[in-house]
């Protein structure tokens, strides 16, 4: 495990731009976080008030994950770096905990394990790290908040523009809790596959939060609105218009489903489905099958005609002539 993520971050920070002294934290970054797993998975158990502290090697991954999400240009210093490294240990390990006391101990184990393996000089600050502050940049550079006094502007911005756009405005009071948490969930949708549990009691705005975020990180917001007669059949429409929509568009879509909608636990069963190998099996009708088919043949056949153009396309021939096999070109012009 800990040759893997050594090779896949050093391999990462050997692109040219990396400073060296960012490079020689790879090492070091590898071992804190391997440390810190197996100090949680051996003090921090699940409990029935706790039954959501459950760690596996995914953990390790999502956070070298988000590291790999940064650019050299915005990281690049040793104290930089070390502030991403634990911001994304917080994120995947902190966000899970549930009281003071939790949170206390971690911090005190990241320090820790941070002074231990990648030098006594550095600490543990918090700190937000998001791609949302530039509103319309392409790409979304994932980066620091320099100034955080333009956190709370930006982000009652984008309120404003959801409000001015949706049917249903959200009169919300943007607080630093708040903002938090929706740079919280802006990470997590910026990333392939992401997914995030979200606890907390009624009209604590989670969901709100969610439609923020998800307008925000220019996606579709997905639900389903449970009637009478909602069944098994309207819900497997709701699963396919979603799937359909995320795969044959290739567009980047959001499914808000809450703990109120559960109508029936096939429900979980095709979340988990979906969550663990992005499909649901037998969802698909036939017509649907010759569509997906159709769709995805049509566009390979225009990415194999765009390659085809590429190599074709002619180079641009030089004027010097080629030296034949033994022939010697003096660089000097002989008068």
């Amino acid at each position: 495990m800990q040759r893997i993520f050594q090779t896949i971050l050093g391999n990462f920070l050997a692109a040219p731009g990396w400073e060296d002294e960012v490079k020689q934290l790879a090492n070091g970054v590898v071992d804190s976080t391997i440390e810190i797993y197996n100090t949680i998975l051996r003090d921090l158990r699940p409990t029935p008030a706790k039954s959501h502290y459950q760690f596996n090697l995914r953990d390790i991954s999502k956070v070298f994950q988000g590291v790999l999400m940064v650019s050299s240009t915005k990281f690049k210093t040793a104290e930089s770096m070390i502030r991403l490294y634990t911001h994304e240990n917080q994120r995947i390990f902190g966000d899970r905990l549930i009281n003071q006391e939790d949170h206390v101990w971690f911090d005190e184990l990241l320090l820790k394990c941070t002074k231990t393996h990648c030098g006594e000089q550095y600490e543990v600050e918090k700190c937000v790290i998001a791609d949302f502050m530039v509103p319309g940049a392409d790409p979304r550079i994932y980066e620091e908040v320099a100034d955080m006094s333009q956190l709370q502007p930006t982000i009652e911005e984008y309120l404003n523009d959801y409000n001015a756009e949706s049917k249903q405005p959200m009169p919300l009071v943007m607080f630093m809790d708040a903002i938090s948490h929706v740079a919280r969930i802006t990470r997590v949708l910026r990333q392939p596959k992401g997914n995030m549990l979200l606890l907390g009691v009624g009209g604590s705005g989670r969901q709100s939060l969610s439609r923020l975020s998800t307008f925000m990180a220019e996606c579709k917001i997905f639900s389903i609105e449970i009637t009478k007669g909602y069944g098994l059949s309207e819900w497997r429409e709701s699963l396919k218009e979603i799937l359909l929509y995320a795969g044959i568009k290739a567009q980047p879509a959001v499914f808000l489903f809450s703990d109120t909608q559960i109508v029936f636990e096939a429900m979980l069963e095709d979340i988990n489905n979906v969550l663990n190998t992005g499909d649901v099996p037998n969802l698909y009708a036939p017509e649907d099958d010759e569509t997906i088919t159709t769709v995805l043949t049509q566009r390979m056949l225009k990415l194999l005609q765009r390659r085809e153009s590429r190599r074709r396309r002619p180079r641009a021939s030089s004027c010097r002539p080629r030296r034949r096999r033994g022939e010697f070109y003096n660089s000097r012009r002989v008068s």
